[in-house]
Parts: C-alpha cells; sequence; structure tokens
C-alpha cells in the first residue's frame, strides 16, 4: 500500500476559478501577475508538525479556540481584487474592473451550522460535555465504522461556529488522547469533473459545455475505438477487438457522482431501480443499437440546492446560469463498463445536477452501498465476513481544502472520510479516486513558487493511503497539463499550454509570457456560438475521451460526449481493478496488481500509465 502523502493546494487558484467564468475556456485566464525577483522556484511540500494541545483546562481550550475561530471566519470572508488577466479582458482600466461580491471561501467550504462527529459514543459526549456543547442529532441513520463506532450529523444549536467546534474537539482530544472523538465540518463536495483548475472549489465553473455536461458530440463509432482503450491509450483493444479475456464478472462497481435520472423516494429513505440504458454500440460486432448498458440506480436525498453554495453567485458575480453536469456520473459509469462489460454497476446520486454535494451525503452514499452488498453477500460482518470482497468504489469527486486549513480555523484531516473509508477497505472494497486538476498553475503569490512543470498532490480523498489516487495522461504518454499526482496515471485528456494558444484573443501568448498559469482546455472554438466545441475539431480528438450521456430533454436518448479531466482517468482504473478482482487478486493485493502492468512515465504520475497489454 502506499504511504500517506501531504497535500498542497493554493487560495490564489481558487480565486482565479471565481474569475474563469467569464473565460470561454475552462482555464482560468493568467492572473496580473509576474514572478517575485529572487523568488526560489521548488515542488516540495511543507512539512507536517505534531501538533501540541494548547492546554489541558478546558477553559483555556475555549478561549483559544474562540480567538482562533474567529480570526478563521475573517480571514475567509476577504474580497480579493481581481485583475485584467484575471477578468480576462486586457484593455479594461483598473478602475472599470468588476469588484467581486464575495470571498472565494466564504459560505463556499461547508454546510453552515453542520458537524460530523466520528469516533465513540461515550467519548463525543465527553467533549460535547466539557464545554457545554448544545448539538442536535438529525433525524439519520449514523455511519456505521467498527467496534461500535459511528459518524453522526450533528446540527449547531448554540452560537457556536462549525471552526469553533472543531477546534474544541480538536484540542480536547489532543489533550486527552485516549478519548476517540472527532468533529469535521460537513465540507461541500463537488467531482473532478473538468480539466483545468480545482474540481472542488465551488465557484468553479464550465462556461462552455453542453447541457447536461460534456465538451461537445462524439460520433457513437468513437468509443470502443477512442485512443484512450488503444494501444496508445490503456491497451484495452487492438484493431477494433478487446484484447482481453477478464470481464469483470462477479465484481460490483460503485459510482457515487451525479445522475440524470430521478427515482422518487420517502424523506430519508434511498431507492434503487434497475435501468437498462441504450448503448449505440454493441460491444462486439461495432454496431450501433444493439447492446445496454445495465446500472443499478440510486437516488439519495440530494443536498438543497438553495443552500449549495455558487447558487446565486453566477448572476451576482459574473453574469453566469447555473451549470447542468448530470451527466457526469453515466459518463464515468460508461468508461468503468467499457474496461469491465460484464460487472455490475451502481451509479449513486449523491451530488445535485450543478455538482453541488456534501460530505455526509457521499457517506450515507457509501454505507447505503455497503448495507446493499452485506445484505446480498449475507454477510456477518461482526463474525469476520468481507462483504465487499468483490466490489470497487469509484469516486471522482472530492473535498476541496485551502493549502493552510488552520489559518481558516479548519481542520487539517478529514476524519469521518477518511475513516469511512478504511472500514470500507478492511471489508474488501477497493477505493479508486480521482487526483484532481488544480495542477495548471502554481500559486504566483506564494513566497516560495511551485515549479510549473510538478504538478501538485493528489486531493481528498485520493490523497489518502487506502486509496488508488488517478492522474491523467495524454496520448503521448506525458502528464496531463491540468493533472495532480497520482499513485498511477490513466488516460484524461489534456489541455493546450499558452505557448500554443492563448486562452482569449485579446491575450497573446507575448502577454502572458512569464506567468506561471500554462495550460488551459478550450470549450467552444467561438463563444459566441452554441456549436464547434473544440474537442469536436479534426485532429483534436486525442485531446479529450469520449463517453456516454443522454439527452437533458429525453432520458431515454442516450448519445456520445467528449470530456477531459481526472475523473474520466478514474473509472479506467476502476473497472482495470475490477478485472483483477476477478481474477482472483486479493483485494488488497489490487493496487500492486494495477502497478504492475503500467508503461513507464514520470515520477509525478506515480507508478506509472496502466496498460493492459503489458
Amino acid at each position: 500500500m502506499k504511504l500517506s502523502k501531504i497535500r498542497l493546494a493554493t487560495l490564489w487558484m481558487t480565486i482565479l476559478l471565481l474569475a474563469s467564468l467569464a473565460a470561454s475556456c475552462v482555464m482560468p485566464v493568467p492572473p496580473d501577475v509576474t514572478p517575485v525577483p529572487g523568488v526560489t522556484v521548488t515542488s516540495e511540500p511543507a512539512v507536517t508538525k505534531t501538533p501540541e494541545p494548547v492546554s489541558d483546562d478546558p477553559a483555556e481550550i475555549q478561549a483559544y479556540c474562540s480567538e482562533i475561530s474567529q480570526h478563521g471566519k475573517d480571514e475567509q470572508a476577504v474580497i480579493p481584487k481581481p485583475s485584467t488577466r484575471m477578468i480576462g479582458q486586457t484593455d479594461l482600466t483598473a478602475d472599470a474592473l468588476p469588484q467581486l461580491l464575495h470571498s472565494p471561501y466564504q459560505d463556499l467550504i461547508y454546510v453552515d451550522r453542520q458537524v460530523l462527529l466520528t469516533g465513540q459514543e461515550a467519548a463525543i459526549n465527553e467533549v460535547i460535555g466539557a464545554f457545554d456543547l448544545q448539538l442536535r442529532y438529525g433525524d439519520y441513520h449514523p455511519i456505521t465504522l467498527e467496534e461500535g463506532r459511528t459518524i453522526r450529523l450533528a446540527e449547531i444549536a448554540d452560537e457556536r461556529s462549525v471552526e469553533e467546534v472543531s477546534c474544541l474537539f480538536g484540542q480536547f482530544v489532543l489533550a486527552n488522547p485516549d478519548l476517540d472523538a472527532a468533529a469535521d465540518p460537513n465540507y461541500f463536495i463537488s467531482p473532478a469533473w473538468r480539466g483545468g483548475g480545482s474540481p472542488w472549489t465551488q465557484n468553479g465553473y464550465w462556461a462552455s459545455n453542453q447541457p447536461g455536461g460534456g465538451l461537445g458530440m462524439a460520433d457513437e463509432t468513437q468509443f470502443l475505438n477512442q485512443w484512450a482503450l488503444g494501444k496508445e491509450g490503456i491497451g484495452l483493444m487492438n484493431d477494433g477487438e478487446r484484447a482481453v479475456e477478464s470481464t469483470g464478472e462477479g465484481v460490483t462497481i460503485a459510482v457515487l457522482d451525479t445522475s440524470p435520472w430521478r427515482t422518487p423516494c420517502l424523506r430519508g429513505a434511498p431507492c434503487s431501480k434497475n435501468r437498462q440504458v441504450n448503448w449505440p454500440v454493441d460491444e462486439e460486432s461495432g454496431d450501433s443499437g444493439s447492446s445496454k448498458l445495465d446500472l443499478i440506480t440510486w437516488e439519495l436525498e440530494p443536498a438543497n440546492p438553495d443552500t449549495c453554495p455558487g447558487k446565486d453567485r453566477w448572476n451576482e458575480d459574473l453574469d453566469r446560469e447555473m451549470q447542468d453536469i448530470s451527466n457526469h456520473g453515466l459518463f464515468v459509469a460508461s468508461l468503468a463498463h467499457a474496461v469491465a462489460p460484464q460487472s455490475t454497476i451502481h451509479l449513486l446520486r449523491v451530488l445535485e445536477d450543478d455538482g453541488c454535494g456534501d460530505l455526509f451525503k457521499v457517506l450515507q452514499g457509501l454505507q447505503q452501498f455497503e448495507d446493499y452488498m452485506t445484505a446480498a453477500s449475507e454477510g456477518d460482518v461482526a463474525g469476520g465476513n468481507m462483504p465487499l470482497t468483490n466490489t470497487v468504489v469509484n469516486m471522482s469527486l472530492g473535498v476541496h481544502l485551502p493549502d493552510n486549513p488552520e489559518e481558516f480555523a479548519l481542520p487539517e484531516v478529514v476524519t469521518a472520510l477518511n475513516d469511512k473509508l478504511n472500514y470500507m477497505t478492511s471489508l474488501g472494497a477497493v477505493v479508486v479516486a480521482a487526483a484532481g486538476n488544480d495542477s495548471y498553475s502554481a500559486d504566483p503569490l506564494a513566497e516560495t513558487k511551485t515549479d510549473p512543470d510538478a504538478p501538485l498532490p493528489a486531493e481528498i480523498p485520493a490523497v489518502e493511503s487506502q486509496v488508488i489516487g488517478v492522474a491523467a495522461s495524454t496520448y503521448d504518454k506525458q502528464r496531463g497539463c491540468f493533472s495532480n499526482m497520482g499513485d498511477v496515471a490513466a488516460p484524461g485528456g489534456n489541455g493546450l499550454t499558452l505557448s500554443q494558444v492563448p486562452p482569449d484573443p485579446k491575450l497573446t501568448a507575448a502577454a502572458v509570457a512569464g506567468d506561471y498559469v500554462n495550460c488551459i482546455v478550450p470549450g467552444r472554438v467561438d463563444r459566441s456560438s452554441r456549436e464547434d466545441f473544440w474537442c469536436e475539431q479534426a485532429g483534436n480528438e486525442t485531446y479529450c475521451l469520449v463517453g456516454l450521456g443522454v439527452d437533458p430533454q429525453n432520458k431515454d436518448k442516450t448519445t456520445y460526449l467528449y470530456w477531459v479531466g481526472t475523473s474520466f482517468a478514474t473509472p479506467l482504473v476502476s473497472g482495470i481493478a475490477a478485472l483483477r478482482l476477478q481474477e482472483g487478486v486479493p483485494p488488497d493485493k489490487v493496487d500492486d496488481a494495477i502497478y504492475g502492468s503500467v508503461d513507464s512515465a514520470a515520477p509525478v504520475l506515480g507508478e506509472g500509465i496502466v496498460n493492459l497489454g503489458n
């Protein structure tokens, strides 16, 4: 298993994403900042120090947490001043720049007044009692862990903030290390669906996507013939024929994501439906219209869209409507199905159509899938059974934390998600997650620059030791210019560097020379037109992946789309994991089996690029 890693992200990237709504490309336009003379360029992560409690006295802990939580809230509220390049219009004067109305962090990190409490009930109650916390549990089933441990969603019923409650739990447990208790904010989550920009920053936006998502329409014959499945990709197909015998039979893949379908449910009760999706290309003959994709779709009550971050901000800040990427999960599922066509695929809708979700909803999805598989296997977990032995969990989504969470009075780890994934892997699950698309740029304001040729570490949960984190590789076996580092890489497409094409006609390559932004993924060729996507242009197919979608106006009509990002590299690895499980590889050895069949690549792509032909 891989070693634990230190996650690194940047505040300035989040600021750039807020402004990217005005650009025609997925990538934000470079900020009006040039490298600071004499600043050292490095790609080495910071060293994490073991924290020490401020005190073992609850009164002193309370005073400390009150102070730093207020400081963190103040830092979250800072509103940046945009630059000409940030907005994408170099002909504007500084006085003419629109002033942003919102901070890139305030109200965008977590659901207000909600915390997730993880651990033993007695220990949690001891912390609550020490500070007379007023917490109210909702009408939700707890998320189960090992040895009676649980994760519960709690509403804060007094005047304390999310930051303060998290701090009180953290400091009290540091002072009393025998206690098993932790508090996390109920973080917002969104999918790793874009090439370029943080896939988890809630103000991020793809300004040029198809209704339902995607970067243009693909021909039905392109799916199984796309480069990502052939010799330039994972080696699944060879001259139109499947090159491997394994099919994933007997393995179940859970995709936690968006879904274009709705299944009416009772409040708080999940429901599932067996669904056959028209598959426009027959997987054996190549003829259209003769195959089906069997899915089990799950509807979990999604986050309230009225509380989703960014809902009112598109118009207030940058005059944009809400995005629709409801096809993201189906696109992911179709790629997993291509690799492992006889596996059973569950598509769990844990995100809204615009990609909004929260951590507790994702945990509920994991729990419902675990319960379903346990019941199906008639497993007795307490008796040592491993009911998830033949399962793969695909997470093309993640939690976005600031690079310096302590500055914002936030915990440095996400205990609830980490503990739940630990428990599921102990039951036999293989977890695969997208590394993220943050690495188009380095932080132009940092005292220590990150080398633009060195990507950032994976985001949460891909960074965790029990998860296979997947980076995106390109047609020519390089890193996708947006991709973070991963444990392994798979085809995810690519963008263009600014030396190849400027992101906007008003920006010449010379105008951006010296800036650290160095990767864009174009949407429409002409942003005034709703047609002519860049991926559709002849010769550009090798920059993009092809997957399945449905017409938002007619959910029975299927089509193929182009898309780019680590989100879509991830299901290729999930499919390969299903093949290895079918072949009898133990769950805790699947990662090694995958790493043992790769093409060598740069160290930033982990063990290499997956290749079934090796």
